[in-house]
């Protein structure tokens, strides 16, 4: 199954996604209870631990917004699976960048 295709359920914030590198395959079958909890999410393949545009541009339509209070949400949750040899600390902080909340006016949370 494409990419896009499996994913198109998913539009809005407020999800989990669990990421597996293809270098290491066998963990998925660990990571995918973190699919399942909560707000049922895909399991992610990175490929060779990195993300793909395709990925990038799904992970920046999730990036959630709040007005008034950041406290309120919504959230996305991120499971990674390996260690930063299978995926580099500079993946993982554009992951946490993608999915994190930040103000609907594009401010910053300088007054939060």
């Amino acid at each position: 199954m494409e990419f896009g295709k499996s994913l198109k359920v998913i539009t809005d914030p407020g999800h989990g996604v669990s990421f597996i590198s293809t270098k290491t395959p066998e963990l998925a079958i660990a990571a995918t209870p973190f699919s399942h909890l909560g707000k049922h999410a895909p399991l992610i393949w990175l490929e060779n631990g990195a993300l793909t545009k395709d990925i990038y541009e799904f992970l920046a339509r999730l990036k959630p917004t709040f007005t008034d209070d950041p406290t309120v949400g919504p959230y996305n949750h991120a499971f990674l699976s390996g260690t930063f040899r299978s995926i580099s600390y500079q993946t993982q902080g554009i992951i946490d960048e993608k999915l994190e909340i930040v103000p609907a006016t594009g401010e910053g949370h300088a007054g939060h």
